[in-house]
Protein backbone atom coordinates (compact mmCIF):
# COMPACT_ATOMS: atom_id res chain seq x y z
CA UNK A 1 0.00 0.00 0.00
CA UNK A 2 1.37 3.31 -0.64
CA UNK A 3 0.42 7.06 -0.39
CA UNK A 4 1.71 10.63 -0.87
CA UNK A 5 2.57 11.56 2.92
CA UNK A 6 1.62 15.43 1.80
CA UNK A 7 -1.91 14.75 0.10
CA UNK A 8 -3.27 11.78 2.02
CA UNK A 9 -5.73 12.46 4.79
CA UNK A 10 -5.63 9.69 7.62
CA UNK A 11 -8.99 7.73 7.51
CA UNK A 12 -9.72 8.27 4.07
CA UNK A 13 -8.94 5.87 1.16
CA UNK A 14 -5.32 6.51 -0.73
CA UNK A 15 -5.84 8.01 -4.27
CA UNK A 16 -6.36 5.57 -7.06
CA UNK A 17 -3.70 6.65 -9.13
CA UNK A 18 -1.28 5.51 -6.14
CA UNK A 19 -2.40 2.41 -5.89
CA UNK A 20 -1.03 1.63 -9.64
CA UNK A 21 1.79 -0.42 -9.01
CA UNK A 22 4.26 1.35 -11.14
CA UNK A 23 3.34 5.07 -9.28
CA UNK A 24 6.57 6.09 -7.23
CA UNK A 25 5.67 9.66 -7.15
CA UNK A 26 2.44 12.20 -6.52
CA UNK A 27 0.68 13.40 -9.82
CA UNK A 28 -0.95 16.15 -7.28
CA UNK A 29 2.28 17.10 -5.67
CA UNK A 30 5.43 15.15 -6.99
CA UNK A 31 6.26 13.81 -3.52
CA UNK A 32 7.49 10.08 -3.75
CA UNK A 33 4.61 7.80 -2.25
CA UNK A 34 5.79 5.77 0.73
CA UNK A 35 4.76 2.12 1.73
CA UNK A 36 6.24 1.88 5.06
CA UNK A 37 6.45 3.74 8.21
CA UNK A 38 9.34 6.34 8.04
CA UNK A 39 10.72 5.31 11.63
CA UNK A 40 10.70 1.46 11.79
CA UNK A 41 10.45 1.08 8.05
CA UNK A 42 7.67 -1.81 8.64
CA UNK A 43 5.04 -2.29 5.85
CA UNK A 44 1.84 0.24 6.01
CA UNK A 45 -1.04 -2.09 5.72
CA UNK A 46 -4.13 0.13 6.75
CA UNK A 47 -4.90 3.81 5.70
CA UNK A 48 -7.55 3.88 8.44
CA UNK A 49 -4.98 5.08 10.72
CA UNK A 50 -2.71 7.93 10.96
CA UNK A 51 0.03 6.32 13.14
CA UNK A 52 1.96 3.29 12.99
CA UNK A 53 1.05 0.12 15.19
CA UNK A 54 4.67 -0.78 15.53
CA UNK A 55 6.20 2.06 16.70
CA UNK A 56 3.77 5.23 17.27
CA UNK A 57 5.17 7.45 14.34
CA UNK A 58 2.44 9.56 12.73
CA UNK A 59 2.71 8.94 8.67
CA UNK A 60 2.26 12.41 7.94
CA UNK A 61 4.98 14.93 8.22
CA UNK A 62 4.50 17.53 10.94
CA UNK A 63 4.64 20.67 10.07
CA UNK A 64 7.98 22.52 11.10
CA UNK A 65 7.01 25.73 13.48
CA UNK A 66 8.81 29.23 12.83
Amino acid sequence: MKFCPLCWTPGTTPDPLWTNSRAQFCCLCGTQLVSRCPSCSEPISSMKFRFCPFCGCCYKPQAKAI
